[in-house]
């Protein structure tokens, strides 16, 4: 796997354009030619913004000249289900690489890549903390946004990778916003629960197995704690591109 330098682009530099305007054209330079489904992987720390950013930037591409059909596929869905976990004395270790079913989240891009039509890819539901009985149906996108904590540790899984960046601190806050507008506690167990997450599972997680492949991605984006992109780091010699359309 690749280990990357980095030049930095404030986004005060990147022109009269929002940056994901200029991120969108930078990833449609890469697109050009392709002609298999090609696939941007975002990664990152959970609660930093990855699947909002997959939307904003299916939106965007799907806005290209070449019209592309796009969809969205999170690795959640390849976590083993609870019961499993469970069996395994895994569940305090979810989201860690070893709670994926990784083989058969390879076999899903091997599939793609070969060309196979209608694959069922499975799908994990916030709602139940458990993978759901329905299953998303992907035939044969021109794009395929794959989003998840662990994706930059797969090798040739991508054609474009991104890392979604942040300051720890801003993460934890992030964290902490979504656990309670979610949970059904309150309170200080509310608030107990979600300090045990954070630093017994999320965290360590963070530290150990995801902020370690940020520089295997070909672009770094940094999140201020409003979330506004702030700063656009590209992998040296990817030369940026510059362009008026939004």
């Amino acid at each position: 796997m690749s280990i990357h330098t980095y030049t930095k682009y404030p986004a005060t530099a990147l022109g009269d354009e929002s940056p994901l305007a200029w991120i969108s054209e930078h990833i449609h330079q890469h697109y050009l030619g392709h002609r298999h489904t090609f696939v941007v992987a975002i990664a990152g720390s959970v609660a930093v913004g990855k699947s909002t950013l997959s939307t904003l930037l299916k939106e965007r591409f799907e806005r290209w000249p070449q019209a592309p059909r796009v969809e969205v596929v999170s690795t959640d869905g390849f976590l083993y289900p609870n019961r499993i976990l469970e069996q395994r004395q895994l569940m305090p270790r979810k989201g860690f690489p070893e709670s994926y079913r990784t083989d058969d989240l390879k076999a899903f891009l091997h599939d793609l890549r070969q060309g196979a039509r209608g694959l069922q890819v499975p799908v994990y539901s916030q709602v139940l903390k458990d993978i759901d009985t329905h299953f998303h149906l992907i035939d044969q996108p021109d794009i395929l946004i794959l989003e998840g904590l662990n994706i930059l540790q797969l090798d040739h899984a991508h054609d474009f990778s991104i890392y979604l960046d942040a300051p720890t601190a801003d993460i934890r806050h992030w964290y902490m916003e979504r656990f309670m507008s979610l949970t059904t506690l309150s309170g200080d167990a509310a608030q107990a629960r979600a300090d045990y997450l954070w630093e017994e599972v999320n965290l360590k997680n963070l530290t150990e197995n995801i902020l370690v492949t940020r520089d295997r991605a070909q672009m770094i984006l940094h999140k201020a704690p409003d979330h506004r992109i702030d700063e656009v780091w590209l992998s040296e010699g990817d030369l940026p591109v510059h362009s008026s359309s939004s």
